[in-house]
């Protein structure tokens, strides 16, 4: 509770300095939610497995990666967007494309147990080979997309 009245009372003065012109980060998220930050309170991001995590003097905020759809700083893209990540299916393989290096691809089983996990590499392209995994049905999950295959 202390958490969300802090954040809450974070935010209202984030958006105040905002106004004011005060130098800020905004975070922006699949649904709508925004994260806006003051540069003065000295907001530092790190990435912590698959959550961008955002400290500053006041608070810590961590939000998936899948979530994340831009970050600004003042209305100024941070270059940051959404990114179309295409499959396709080939002899017990699932071909990505258009995935940035060092992007996770994890495979899932239909408990939710992780089954495996690689980073994509120099190339923008990857691929995992799901043909050797016990029959069952599992999921690929790739930044905010997930592909649900039957192993048969």
């Amino acid at each position: 509770m202390k958490k969300t009245v802090l954040l809450l009372a974070l935010l209202v003065q984030s958006s105040l300095l905002l106004a004011q012109g005060s130098p800020a980060i905004t975070i922006k998220q699949r649904g709508g939610n925004e994260t806006i930050l003051e540069l003065s309170s000295n907001p530092v991001i790190t990435f912590e497995g698959e959550e961008m995590v955002v400290t500053n003097d006041f608070t810590r905020i961590q939000i998936p990666l899948g979530d994340i759809e831009e970050y600004m700083v003042n209305n100024i893209a941070s270059g940051v967007k959404k990114v179309l990540v295409e499959h396709q299916f080939q002899n017990g393989r699932v071909f990505f494309s258009r995935i940035p290096k060092g992007t996770p691809i994890s495979v899932y089983s239909a408990d939710g147990r992780l089954v495996t996990r690689k980073v994509v590499g120099e190339t923008n392209n990857s691929e995992v080979y799901v043909g050797d995994l016990p029959n069952g049905i599992y999921i690929i999950s790739v930044l905010d997309k997930s592909v649900k295959i039957i192993n048969r």
